[in-house]
Order: C-alpha cells, then sequence, then structure tokens
C-alpha cells in the first residue's frame, strides 16, 4: 500500500515542581501551608489519609485540600512553639492530576516558628510631674515603632482637647509629642493619639491613646521674696537674725 502512515509525537510532560510556597518567613501562629506546582494535582481526602501528612513530628498531624495546582495544608491545632518544621507527605495521597503520578516530600521543605513578639506596651514618658509649661511630651515604648507624619494626621493628635493639637517625630522606640502652642493654663491634658497614625514597625501593630496618660501643669510659682525678718528694731547686741521668705528655701551650709 502506498497510504501514508502518520505518528505524533507529543510534547514531553515537563517534570512536576513545586514553583513556590508560603509562608516562606518564619511565622509566631503556624495555621497554613500552601505549596503551588507547575500542573494540577489531586488528593486523597479520607481522614486516615489526612493523618499521615505531619509538620516535624506526627503529634502534628494535617488536613489537606487540593485546587488546581495549590495544595493547602493546615495542622489540626496551630503550631506556635518555637522551632523548625519540615513537612512529610507520603507518597501517593497526592498525585498530578494528568497522569497519576505521585508526589511525595520528606522534609525538603521546613518552615519557621519564631517567638511571639512581646505585647506592646509604654514603658515610660515624660514629664511625670506637674509643670508650669507643657512643652514637650516623650513616650516610651518596648519595640520600634514608626508614624504617619502628614499635616492631617498630626492634627488628630492633641492634648486636652483638639485646641492644643500636637506635631510628633519618631526616633526608634521614642516618641517625641510637641504642642503646637506650649500649654501653660493650668489644669490636666489627657493626651489623645487615634489608632493607625502611630504603628509597631516590626508588624505594623496599631497604637492608639485615648487619655490613658495625663499630664498636669500647674499655676506658676510666684516670686521669691522676703516676707518679714528679725529684728526689726533697734537692739544693743545682734545676736540672731531670722529671714522669711513666701516659700520653702535650702542652702549650702559649708564654712
Amino acid at each position: 500500500s502506498n497510504k501514508a502512515i502518520t505518528f505524533t509525537v507529543k510534547e514531553a510532560i515537563a517534570a512536576l515542581e513545586i514553583t513556590g510556597y508560603t509562608p516562606t518567613e518564619a511565622v509566631e501562629k503556624l495555621e497554613t501551608i500552601t505549596i503551588t506546582f507547575n500542573d494540577e494535582i489531586a488528593g486523597e481526602f479520607d481522614k486516615d489519609n489526612m493523618t499521615q501528612i505531619y509538620i516535624g513530628g506526627r503529634s502534628n498531624g494535617c488536613s489537606f485540600a487540593v485546587e488546581g495546582n495549590v495544595l493547602t495544608i493546615t495542622p489540626f491545632s496551630a503550631i506556635t512553639t518555637p522551632g523548625d518544621y519540615a513537612l512529610v507527605i507520603p507518597e501517593g495521597l497526592i498525585s498530578r492530576k494528568v497522569n497519576g503520578e505521585k508526589i511525595s516530600l520528606n522534609k525538603e521543605i521546613a518552615f519557621t516558628v519564631k517567638e511571639a513578639i512581646a505585647a506592646l506596651e509604654i514603658t515610660g514618658y515624660t514629664p511625670t510631674e506637674a509643670v508650669e509649661k507643657l512643652e514637650t511630651i516623650t513616650i516610651t515604648f518596648n519595640d520600634e515603632i514608626e508614624g504617619t507624619f502628614d499635616m492631617m494626621a498630626m492634627s488628630q493628635i492633641y492634648l486636652g482637647s483638639r485646641s492644643n493639637g500636637c506635631s510628633f517625630a519618631v526616633e526608634g522606640n521614642v516618641l517625641t509629642i510637641t504642642p503646637f502652642n506650649a500649654i501653660t493654663t493650668p489644669g490636666e491634658y489627657g493626651l489623645v493619639i487615634p489608632e493607625g497614625l502611630i504603628t509597631r514597625k516590626a508588624n505594623g501593630e496599631k497604637i492608639s491613646l485615648n487619655k490613658e496618660i495625663v499630664f498636669e501643669v500647674k499655676a506658676p510659682l510666684a516670686a521669691l521674696e522676703i516676707t518679714g525678718y528679725t529684728p526689726t528694731e533697734a537692739v544693743e547686741s545682734l545676736e540672731t537674725i531670722t529671714i522669711t521668705f513666701n516659700d520653702e528655701i535650702e542652702g549650702t551650709f559649708d564654712m
């Protein structure tokens, strides 16, 4: 026969590979893992199979789900103990959808759980005592912070009332607040910082204060004056002199 016979050679399927996964950085809590492949996959979803996938140790069993080329793995309990946790997937639970090619992972991918960051707290502030003029406030935190410095943000920080608006600056873990006009009227002035203007640098945690810190402005001291002295009349022998002031005094008494 002179009839032509045609053969077709198709493109070989590329080797099944992991193209990405999350999380790629250390986390405080390992709750969900995703692994992305370069082709669609399928999975065996009965409960017995799910317990064979684990992180770090068999005590950290996981469930899983497949959507297209993405495998989502969820530990039965979120992992919060710091350490490295390698992923184990026995061969045959996950396969390539197009041809049943088996997938296995034996600790080639590890995830890191880091120590949880301590709650953000104020460790100190100034002034702590009443002042005659409130010109500058500093607030120190237990971690580095950052701020939004546009005029709209600054005008939302105030002392006592909105008429006492403030500017602010951040350096490391110290927030410096400066009233637009120094406050000299005696009274108590609660600090207001709306949420979101100042954040924790490490993770964007929002900081807010709504009059939890109060600063006191006191009346200025009257000028120190002599209010009396003795003797006021002529004496035959000047042995003792007393001078009375309008406020307490102290002195250096060395010879």
